[in-house]
């Protein structure tokens, strides 16, 4: 993501996210914390932020926000995210009918021309029977009422659809363009931690390497 760093558990199923300056997923894995659900990652330990002990640039955050949960797959490119956002714009927007929308995917995955079938058929296939489309729409529709709100938007797009297993999951779902970017930041400290942890200091207000 733009505002996170997400690296890979030497040894374990799971992967530990770094975040800053992201008040959307702030607010997300809050809403986590007290509404795990069948559609957004699973969490393996509650948020925790880590002092910025070492030496950083002078615009970075006092502190990284982390937190450790399940090791997802990449969703598959027959997964298309403008279907899944439209569908999440229609429940939040309009108070969508799940069942209607049910039928409607249903129809046009059966339908014999491809082009017209191909998401519907996956996306349907990701989410299971009309029991779970229906928990899908009501977990979502949950989310978003107390995820989007003020300057936040809704944010489908293919990386930030992920699957365990053939289940999909939604595991990043807000932005707020407004706030700030420092994930090159992010990532080169984090990196530079594990590579020397003396070669990162400042100099007149940016990152550099320190002497070899």
């Amino acid at each position: 993501g733009s505002f996170a760093v997400v690296l890979k558990h030497a040894t374990k199923p799971e992967v530990i996210k770094f975040w800053i300056c992201d008040s959307s997923y702030d607010a997300f894995i809050n809403y986590l914390v007290a509404h795990p659900g069948k559609f957004f990652p699973k969490l393996l330990s509650k948020p925790k932020m880590l002092s910025t002990f070492f030496n950083r640039p002078v615009a970075f955050p006092e502190k990284i926000k982390y937190v450790r949960m399940e090791e997802l797959s990449p969703s598959t490119s027959d997964l298309d995210s403008d279907g899944i956002d439209a569908l999440l714009k229609i429940l939040k927007n309009h108070g969508g009918n799940w069942k209607i929308e049910y039928d409607n995917l249903k129809k046009d995955a059966d339908h014999s021309k491809s082009y017209i079938s191909g998401f519907p058929k996956a996306f349907l296939a990701a989410i299971g029977t009309e029991d779970d489309f229906k928990e899908f729409c009501s977990e979502m529709t949950s989310m978003m009422h107390a995820v989007i709100k003020g300057d936040r938007k809704l944010d489908i797009h293919q990386g930030n659809i992920m699957m365990r297993g053939s289940q999909l999951v939604i595991i990043d779902p807000a932005y707020n363009k407004d706030e700030q970017h420092d994930v090159e930041d992010l990532e080169s400290i984090l990196w530079d931690l594990k590579m020397n942890p003396s070669r990162v200091k400042t100099v007149t207000g940016r990152k550099t390497g320190g002497s070899r």
